[in-house]
């Protein structure tokens, strides 16, 4: 698909999010428009040369001006989201056709608000990097979702040009944003993530059930830690089943195929306070080897502790499967965790 053709789907999609077309979301979606496309908005600045003899400011910026009769000098940027109008406007019809059609939900959701200014005011030597009155920066779409209150948006239109604006009316217009729980509900089942400046804003808003909401949905959805740390006890309950059978094997004359046995002989005779572990557990610190018996370990290396000591030194298996015959026997003294 060729870039203008894309380009012109965008635009659709943006003019149709706005007006609240569905079919026309639907329509600039299968033409292949992006369901993250943005708004540019673009302010443009003119000055008229001056009548002969009449004194008037010169630019030498270069590529600020680019004819005698008159001086024009643009800037532009992107704006506002299809997925942040539709959340604007509350159409969670909208926001469940972009969010299945691949609309990120947790990518910032930002836009600038034109500075009004009398051309006279104009200075060349500044004009780029203050253009912009205002930045409105929200961490994802259900943070934006959550805000409550009067927020300033861009003209309508998916190409907005401002002509020497000089008037707030010609380069914003003014929303009330009221959170919906439907939105809300939309955004997490597809992956948002809540922070706790989310839990805050609902909170302060005096919406319990927006904040039950997302309250709930930090209860049901642990963090990746826990999720970890829930991994790391089903293997160690499948590990200490593993060993169990082992030690009977060789209890009952079968030949041992791990690799523990032989790992006292590379401790220290300083090492004491022997402790059977024999657990998956995971490295909070590093260690850097000062011996050839000793592993580098990194802070959030998983091991397989056979053994601990109150020294700090433990001994057991770099590889997650303390089974395995190849093992080579590694001793380290990181700070572990279960």
């Amino acid at each position: 698909m060729h870039k203008s053709d894309v380009a012109r789907a965008d635009a659709q999609l943006i003019r149709a999010c706005e007006s609240g077309d569905m079919d026309g979301v639907a329509s600039s979606l299968k033409l292949g428009a992006s369901p993250d496309a943005r708004k540019t908005v673009s302010i443009r600045i003119t000055r008229r040369r001056a009548p002969a003899g009449v004194l008037r400011r010169t630019f030498s910026i270069k590529g600020s001006f680019i004819n005698s009769e008159e001086g024009v000098r643009v800037v532009s940027t992107t704006g506002e989201s299809a997925l942040a109008l539709a959340i604007r406007d509350g159409r969670v019809d909208i926001v469940h056709a972009l969010l299945n059609a691949g609309a990120q939900t947790n990518r910032p959701i930002e836009w600038q608000i034109a500075r009004t200014m009398p051309l006279e005011d104009v200075d060349p030597q500044t004009w780029a990097t203050s253009a912009w009155n205002s930045s409105l920066h929200y961490e994802n779409a259900l943070s934006f979702a959550c805000q409550k209150g009067v927020k300033f948006f861009n003209p309508p239109g998916a190409e907005v040009e401002l002509l020497n604006p000089s008037d707030l009316a010609e380069v914003c217009q003014q929303f009330v944003l009221r959170p919906r729980v439907d939105v809300i509900e939309l955004l997490l089942t597809h992956g948002a993530k809540v922070s706790a400046v989310d839990l805050d804003v609902a909170r302060s808003s005096g919406d319990n059930a927006i904040s039950q909401l997302l309250e709930n949905h930090l209860i049901k959805s642990p963090s990746e830690l826990l999720r970890e740390l829930d991994t790391l006890s089903k293997e160690n309950e499948q590990l200490r089943n593993r060993l169990v059978a082992l030690e009977q094997k060789e209890e009952f004359g079968g030949s041992p195929t791990w690799g523990f046995m032989p790992f006292g002989r590379t401790l220290s005779p300083s090492a004491f306070g022997a402790k059977e572990v024999k657990a998956m557990m995971v490295a909070v610190s590093g260690h850097t080897p000062a011996q050839l018996d000793e592993i580098q370990v990194s802070g959030g290396h998983r091991l397989w502790v056979c053994t601990s000591f109150l020294d700090g030194w433990g001994n057991g298996s770099w590889d997650s499967s303390p089974w395995h015959a190849s093992q080579t026997p590694i001793k380290a003294r990181p700070r572990l965790a279960y």
